[in-house]
Order: structure tokens, then C-alpha cells, then sequence
């Protein structure tokens, strides 16, 4: 933020500050959607856990679920995520 704070005050035009103050929101809500879908798996995971151990495929479904229970279904699924895809994110958890 020491940092950022800096930049935003060297801006030299309106169209710049608002282009770095809109970088720095993109920033933030995407790391608190990132947590929170973090936190779902986790909940997914340690509930299923209560049945016995899981393979790492039960695992890539839960996270694939929580990614797109906060992000929506890939676009390339007909969703409305702003992710194009999911292909290789399943190990993300990890």
C-alpha cells in the first residue's frame, strides 16, 4: 500500500489515478473472493473427511465446486465467470 500510495500521487492526469485506484479495488475484491472460496473448499473438504480419507479427485471436485460457486461456470461451460476456463486449475488447492 506504501507503494501504491505513491504512485497514486504521481499520477499526472484524473485517467490515471482512476485507472490505478480501479487496478487496486480489481486487487482487493478479487483476493477476499479468493479467500473466501479457499474457506468453501476447506468446508467441503473437512466435511467429506467425516466419511473417510479422499482421493485427490474428490479434492479437485470440491475445489473445482467452490471456484465456481464464487466465480460462476467458466465461459467455455456457458457461464458467466471471468475466467475463460477452469482447465488446469483443478490442483490449485494444493
Amino acid at each position: 500500500m506504501i507503494v501504491f500510495r505513491d504512485l497514486l500521487s504521481l499520477t499526472g492526469s484524473p485517467q490515471e489515478r482512476l485507472a490505478l485506484l480501479m487496478n487496486k479495488i480489481d486487487d482487493v475484491v478479487n483476493s477476499v473472493v479468493r479467500q473466501c472460496s479457499f474457506d468453501r473448499f476447506e468446508e467441503l473438504a473437512h466435511s467429506a473427511r467425516e466419511d473417510g480419507e479422499l482421493s485427490c479427485d474428490e479434492l479437485n471436485a470440491f475445489w473445482k465446486q467452490a471456484m465456481e460457486e464464487y466465480y460462476g461456470k467458466a465461459q467455455d461451460e456457458g457461464g458467466d465467470s471471468p475466467f475463460d476456463s477452469y482447465q488446469d486449475t483443478e490442483h490449485l488447492w494444493s
